[in-house]
C-alpha cells in the first residue's frame, strides 16, 4: 500500500479511499499529500467538487484505493470548475499526526480526534497545546459553546479530519456565541 501512496502524493492525481472494511460503499475523494510508517495525510474533495478539510488516516485501515475512474474525473472537474485551491502544505517532518495537530494549532482550525480506533471522535475542538506525547484539546461542543479540554496521549490517535464542512460549521457557531465576526 505505502508503494501505491508514494505514486499519488509524487502523481498529485485524487483518488477514492475506503477506509472502513465494514462499509466498502463509504469513501473519500481527495488528494494523497503525505504518509509515514503508520498514517496517512489526504486532503478532501467534497462530492460537489469543494476543499472538504484534511483527514489523517491509519494505513493499516485503509482497504482499497481507486484511480483514474469515472467518479474521481467528475469530482476534479468539478474541483477545478469551483477554482478550489489546494490547503497548505501540513510540513510532516515530526510525522502525519504531529504534522496535522500543528497545523490545527498554527491555523486555528477545529479537529475532531478519534481514539484507539473507536469509529467516533472522542475530541472535537480547537488543538491548545501538544507537549512531547501529550496532546490538549479545548473543547467544542456540536453547539460551538466551550466545553472544558480533553487531554490525551498522541499514540492513542487512530483518525484527525480538520476544516472539514462540519469543523467549519462549527467554528462559525463558535466564533457567533462569543460575539465575534468569523
Amino acid at each position: 500500500m505505502r508503494e501505491i501512496l508514494g505514486k499519488l502524493k509524487g502523481s498529485q492525481e485524487l483518488c477514492s479511499m475506503y477506509a472502513d472494511g465494514d462499509d466498502l460503499e463509504k469513501f473519500a475523494v481527495g488528494f494523497v499529500t503525505d504518509f509515514d510508517d503508520d498514517f496517512v495525510l489526504f486532503e478532501r474533495v467534497s462530492p460537489e467538487g469543494k476543499n472538504d478539510g484534511i483527514k489523517c488516516e491509519l494505513i493499516d485501515r485503509v482497504v482499497k484505493i481507486g484511480v483514474s475512474d469515472k467518479y474521481t474525473a467528475q469530482i476534479e472537474k468539478l474541483h477545478q470548475h469551483h477554482k478550489q485551491k489546494r490547503h497548505k502544505k501540513v510540513d510532516c517532518t515530526d510525522g502525519v499526526v504531529v504534522g496535522i495537530l500543528r497545523y490545527a494549532m498554527n491555523n486555528a482550525v477545529i479537529c475532531a480526534v478519534e481514539l484507539c480506533e473507536s469509529d467516533s471522535y472522542e475530541a472535537t475542538g480547537f488543538v491548545k497545546g501538544i507537549d512531547g506525547d501529550i496532546v490538549t484539546i479545548t473543547s467544542i461542543d456540536k453547539h460551538g459553546d466551550d466545553d472544558g479540554e480533553v487531554i490525551f496521549d498522541i499514540g492513542r490517535i487512530s483518525h484527525v479530519l480538520c476544516g472539514s464542512s462540519d469543523e467549519i460549521a462549527l467554528k462559525i457557531l463558535h466564533w457567533m456565541r462569543k460575539g465575534g465576526d468569523f
